[in-house]
């Protein structure tokens, strides 16, 4: 996932910028490239919209803010996350905890211990000047909050012409993660299953234009489909845990090989297995919250069970 989609939209008077991706030299010279094939300064853009705040989406539009002073906007609900970065909550302390009550401990010791690699750490982060609630317009465009991938996540949407910048919410060639942030929401498959209802309803014959792949055709479709998505991994799981009788999370994600290398759990590198444990715990606790599956607190961790 190192390409960011980044796009430029002009509004009336306004030029906006939406996730202008990394703060790196190679990104840097890309984008003053297509800037300048567009007739465009620096000068001329008026805001930075920024999806989510994922360093990916949002480091180098800290860097443009430095050097022209173009403000920041970013959803309301990315406060946690962003704040936590600044200070000595920078971690994913949250996170580990939910690995420990998923029954994982030795990998949330082994995440704890896990410093950032050199490129992230280096990474430039802030706060935004603007902080977007749902509804909003900026700069000629709509602010649609998608929640889930992050808690604050924001669709931009123009509608003439009919177009939805998705960022993470939605792609076109995979399914993005769920609650990858400092400071989750308590049910995060929950909230990204609202959001992508909302953009099945409301945005039937806008393109979307994600912030990683290519542009589709039509927002309403691919969100059916991450939706049928998310249905069959709760379905499975639900299975696994009925067959089981009561199980963590770890137990399935130990019971399954991964990659297409078919790998056991233990021979997938450290962020595979956060991300496999996080994914599987995360939709059965929407299983519990849907009153179908009980969970019961355990020196092992969250134990499933049939409700």
């Amino acid at each position: 996932m190192g390409a960011v989609n980044c796009y430029v939209v002009r509004t009336g008077r306004d030029v906006v910028l939406i996730d202008p991706g990394w703060s790196s030299e190679v990104a840097r010279t890309a984008l003053d490239r297509h800037l300048v094939n567009l007739g465009l300064t620096y000068r001329a853009i008026d805001l930075i919209l920024v999806t989510h705040h994922h360093y990916d989406h949002f480091s180098q539009a800290v860097d443009l803010r430095a050097q022209f002073d173009i403000p920041i906007a970013v959803g309301h609900g990315e406060q946690h996350s962003l704040r936590a970065s600044l200070g000595e909550g920078s971690g994913y302390h949250a996170q580990n905890e939910r690995l420990r009550r998923w029954g994982a401990v030795d990998l949330a010791e082994e995440a704890a211990a896990y410093r950032s690699t050199e490129r992230e750490g280096s990474l430039p982060t802030g706060l935004a000047d603007r902080w977007i609630e749902e509804g909003a317009i900026i700069g000629g465009i709509r602010a649609l909050a998608s929640p889930g991938h992050t808690r604050g996540h924001i669709t931009f949407v123009l509608d003439e012409p009919r177009v939805a910048f998705t960022g993470d919410h939605l792609l076109t060639h995979i399914v993005s993660g769920t609650g990858i942030e400092r400071v989750p929401a308590e049910f995060p498959v929950r909230e990204q299953l609202a959001s992508l209802r909302r953009t099945a309803r409301d945005l039937e014959g806008y393109a979307l234009a994600p912030a990683h792949g290519w542009v589709e055709p039509d927002v309403a479709d691919r969100s059916v489909e991450v939706i049928a998505h998310h249905e069959r991994r709760i379905a499975e799981l639900r299975e696994a845990v009925h067959a089981a009788g009561s199980c963590t999370a770890l137990q399935i994600a130990e019971s399954r090989t991964w990659t297409r290398r078919s790998l056991r759990f233990a021979e997938v590198g450290l962020l595979r297995r956060v991300a496999a444990i996080s994914e599987i715990g995360m939709h059965l606790d929407e299983l519990v919250a849907r009153g179908e599956l009980a969970r019961i607190s355990s020196a092992r961790g969250f134990v499933y069970r049939a409700a």
